[in-house]
């Protein structure tokens, strides 16, 4: 048993094959691990130094890996922040001696071989002596079993109640809101481009992480959406008001799972949340069709997120060490940086503390404290929901 490098870039050409059927083996096909995925990332984001690692038994393949160096002494996952899980493929069996084997098959001294983005669900975390396991957040799926209406009668009261009176709300100013499923490939674009307008609005825009129909995260999605509906694997639900889209989610399909890949919606509008309006739709609609057994979001989830979930769990950053003493001096060595980081900032808050508190002259009357009004309740309602849309 033993790992075999190869250069990244050559996966589409020459091992494509080996890659899908490893993923068929281990993790029954999953989307994110699929070469409709992992190849337009290699494509897209790859840097021509990234190495594909395959672990054959044999004649046969049985796991595979991108990594890149990160630094001298470290590997790590190639992860770009479009992959909401590591490409690291193994299955349950004897996974320490196989990360074992690959630190030593990687070029270079590897005292860490660093792994994010692992899901249990997928990835044996049970066992691993020379690792430590940080806990990176929680993602949600839903089971989609039975009906709807049985689904919905289970989620939080209050999760029902403000979904019916968002309902009301339009229902009040005449607003009749569509829900729309693209799924064929020469939709894939245009679905895009219309994703990318809602995030160009917004707070991603400013934050520089917008998709957009002329950037690196623009191709990257045409290229997996269509890819995948070559395969009735693509899916885009808009909700739709008037003739405007004001909320889009992306995602794929494979053996029964659909994977959201991003989600945005008009931020104008987000006085009637349009995201989880379409949430709410978009649910009722897969549980109607039938042919999708599993919603995964793999998203830092929100308490809000968590009452529209029927199951959550932990994704975890997984650091394999070469030794145990390694792994003690990390450790020790965190430790100390948190301590120091810490006492840091509790001296910075004391400093700003005595710096900032001065008594008011005696002929200056004090500010009047601000107001809290209807519109400063909505604004800080508002400013909370960053990802769902209200």
């Amino acid at each position: 048993m033993n790992w075999t490098l190869y250069p990244a870039n050559r996966l589409q050409a020459e091992h494509e094959g080996v890659w899908q059927a490893v993923n068929e083996f281990c993790c029954a096909s999953h989307p994110l691990l699929d070469k409709k995925f992992v190849v337009p990332l290699v494509e897209v984001f790859g840097h021509d130094r990234e190495q594909l690692a395959i672990l054959h038994d044999g004649g046969r393949a049985i796991g595979a890996a991108l990594l890149e160096r990160k630094k001298a002494g470290t590997w790590e996952l190639f992860l770009p922040e479009q992959a909401p899980i590591g490409p690291l493929i193994l299955n349950a069996d004897n996974v320490e001696e196989r990360l074992s084997n690959l630190s030593s098959t990687l070029p270079g001294q590897v005292l860490l071989l660093s792994l994010p983005k692992q899901d249990p669900a997928y990835f044996a975390l049970d066992g691993l002596d020379c690792s430590e396991q940080l806990k990176y957040g929680t993602t949600i799926k839903i089971d989609v079993r039975g009906t709807f209406a049985d689904y919905w009668k289970a989620r939080h009261k209050n999760i029902r109640r403000n979904v019916k009176r968002l309902y009301a709300k339009l229902e009040q100013l005449h607003i009749t809101p569509t829900l729309l499923q693209r799924d064929a490939k020469h939709d894939m674009a245009e679905a895009v481009v219309e994703h990318g307008m809602l995030e160009t609005s917004g707070w991603k825009h400013r934050t520089g992480t917008a998709v957009s129909a002329d950037n690196r995260q623009g191709a990257f999605y045409v290229d997996v959406l269509e890819n995948f509906a070559a395969h009735n694997g693509a899916r885009v639900y808009q909700l739709v008001i008037g003739e405007k889209v004001v909320a889009s989610q992306l995602g794929i399909v494979q053996n029964g799972m659909l994977v959201l890949l991003k989600t945005a919606y008009d931020e104008s509008l987000s006085a009637f949340a349009p995201g989880r309006i379409l949430d709410h739709m978009m649910i009722r609609h897969i549980f109607e069709q039938g042919d999708i057994r599993t919603i995964e979001y793999y998203t830092s989830a929100s308490k809000e997120d968590c009452k529209w979930c029927t199951d959550q769990r932990e994704i975890y950053h997984v650091n394999y060490f070469q030794s145990h003493m390694v792994r003690r001096l990390a450790s020790t060595s965190r430790k100390l940086k948190n301590l120091c980081s810490g006492a840091g900032r509790t001296k910075k808050r004391r400093t700003k503390r005595v710096s900032t508190v001065r008594p008011a002259p005696p002929d200056v009357a004090d500010p009047a404290e601000p107001r809290c009004t209807a519109a400063t309740l909505s604004a800080d309602s508002t400013s909370r929901e960053t990802h769902r849309g209200g």
